[in-house]
């Protein structure tokens, strides 16, 4: 869908390589940047329930079938997986962040969610998609070891292998895992090598300068379409975000909106998220 919301702006900003290449094939303006922050700074107290642990994950694991593939997988075969998140322990950000420094092996999952009903009926090859997450580039801010899911964007900001880790299979996963719980000195030095890479690349102060030099040179390079094209996939993403009193709107004050969107999704959005109420709530 970006490919049709690119034809709006003279700049398309994006935290994907792959994206910002396809979007440039198409003639548009386009970049991609990372996740940047603060300098991490460690805190003067701490939780210390969360010291010493071994496999640590933060996020939502109920109801996201690609994690629980491997999570599950990884329980059948002795290791216990520290899960942080909405589902038991929350987190506030410093916590998050002093989990990350303190803790020998971080898991990150590059699935794009496919777990919603009203997403799976009408794209169902998200299944196979990846994507680079901000989780990257905050597990290197604070030191830490990562252990992520591969996809290709990790490659434009890192080097697999030296700053960090990847996997591609449940049992890739289960094996480096046991190997760097064993090999602690190789497992630091990567540790190291992210965070000088997050520290001396994309570290806020550093980066934000660089990238609004790059947005000025950008700047005066305006794209000029003379007709918007809105296929049918394009309107069904777009009707996503459009409830029905938006619909009503659009009849009685601006119905050239109608021309953006395809009612019948809207009606199924709302259908399939009963669906799953229901479920939830059996």
């Amino acid at each position: 869908y970006t490919k049709w919301y690119a034809q709006l702006f003279d700049i398309n900003i994006t935290t994907s390589n792959v994206v910002k290449i396809k979007l440039q094939q198409l003639g548009y303006n386009a970049i991609s940047i990372p996740y940047f922050y603060d300098k991490y700074e460690k805190p003067s107290k701490f939780n210390k329930a969360l010291l010493g642990q071994n496999v640590v994950f933060v996020g939502i694991i109920k109801g996201k079938h690609g994690r629980e593939k491997y999570i599950n997988f990884l329980s059948e075969n002795n290791i216990q997986v520290n899960i942080y998140g909405e589902d038991n322990y929350k987190l506030n950000k410093n916590e998050m962040d002093f989990l990350y420094h303190k803790s020998k092996i971080i898991l990150n999952f590059s699935g794009v969610n496919y777990d919603m009903k009203d997403v799976n009926n009408f794209e169902p090859d998200l299944i196979r998609k990846t994507q680079i997450k901000a989780r990257v580039f905050e597990v290197l801010r604070t030191g830490g070891f990562l252990l992520t899911e591969y996809t290709p964007d990790l490659e434009y900001f890192f080097e697999i292998d030296r700053d960090l880790v990847t996997f591609n299979s449940k049992e890739e996963l289960l094996e480096k895992i046991k190997y760097y719980l064993d090999n602690e000195n190789e497992r630091i030095r990567i540790a190291k090598s992210g965070y000088d890479k997050f520290n001396n690349l994309y570290q806020k102060n550093i980066y934000t300068p660089y990238l609004i030099k790059r947005l000025s040179n950008l700047s005066n390079k305006k794209i000029y379409i003379e007709k918007l094209i809105w296929p049918l996939e394009a309107k069904r993403f777009i009707s996503r975000f459009v409830d029905i009193n938006d619909y009503f709107k659009f009849l009685l004050y601006d119905r050239s909106f109608l021309e953006l969107i395809k009612i019948k999704y809207i009606f199924l959005r709302y259908y399939y998220s009963i669906l799953r109420y229901l479920n939830i709530n059996k």
